[in-house]
């Protein structure tokens, strides 16, 4: 482990440390207090904790823009589980008082909205896990992405991209490609895109609940066709029960590009 300070202001002017973690390299123990947030700059993390029969369990893998620690910087508990770098890893680590000065300036909506939707996501998983654990270890059919239009197949190719991980977050990238220390939309599918524009940065998520799946309008401009049906975009529902089978999503507007297929396993959504 090495650490640095940033000299460039990116890492919240100067509140965030760098620092840089190997392979397997522990950064958050379970069941220690750590009284900090991280920010993943490059590499990925897992989140782990070990189940009754002290078998490891993964809980989620984390990237570039994702952030954990937050429980502890906010609720000054020990951490749920632990963190260890996958490869090569870089972080910025914030403190409770960079944080506190941080959340002064306007971009703390940004962080703030981060933190509890980490929570929310974290608290879902570790309710769903046991069921979870069952279902992948009998192999059910996933929930499957397929572009319809050449613009989406030019983002995603032309095999099917399965869906693993919920929430599963839809959104266009920065124009420019780069990531600054509060820019943290994560989106799992990135949406490269110039103006004028039809995909919003936050545009739409997939979540499961249970054995039902949902598309969900993330406040984007101009909302998300679903069949034909919009949510969001000042639409009245933003969200839609999607029913075992294929539905058409349009990103935007009847006039965007962006056309993919959502195919609905039989399992779920009935």
């Amino acid at each position: 482990m090495s650490t640095s300070q940033d000299p460039d202001g990116a890492a919240g002017e100067g509140r965030a440390e760098r620092i840089e973690f190997s392979d397997g390299e522990v950064i958050v123990a379970e069941g220690t207090k750590s009284p900090a947030v991280f920010f993943v700059v490059e590499g990925v993390v897992k989140v782990t904790t070990v189940d009754e029969q002290g078998h490891e369990v993964v809980l989620a893998w984390l990237r570039q823009g994702e952030i954990f620690g937050e429980m502890s910087l906010m609720c000054d508990v020990p951490a749920s589980a632990s963190v260890v770098a996958d490869g090569a890893v870089t972080v910025h680590r914030m403190t409770l008082e960079g944080f506190m000065d941080a959340v002064r300036s306007p971009l703390a909506r940004m962080v703030m909205e981060s933190l509890f939707a980490r929570l929310r996501r974290m608290n879902h998983r570790l309710l769903e896990l046991e069921s979870q654990l069952r279902e992948e270890e009998r192999r059910v059919d996933r929930l499957r992405l397929r572009a319809e239009s050449d613009a989406m197949r030019a983002q995603v190719g032309d095999a099917p991209v399965e869906v693993e991980r919920f929430p599963f977050h839809i959104g266009r990238g920065r124009d420019d490609g780069k990531l600054s220390f509060f820019s943290l939309w994560h989106n799992d599918l990135v949406i490269e895109e110039h103006a004028p524009y039809h995909v919003s940065r936050k545009h739409c998520l997939i979540d499961r609940r249970g054995d039902d799946y949902y598309l969900v309008d993330r406040h984007s401009h101009y909302g998300t066709l679903v069949d034909g049906v919009q949510i969001g975009g000042g639409a009245a529902d933003e969200e839609l029960h999607l029913t075992p089978g294929r539905h058409r999503v349009q990103l935007g507007r009847a006039d965007s590009p962006f056309v993919l297929w959502i195919e609905v396993p039989a399992g779920g959504g009935a």
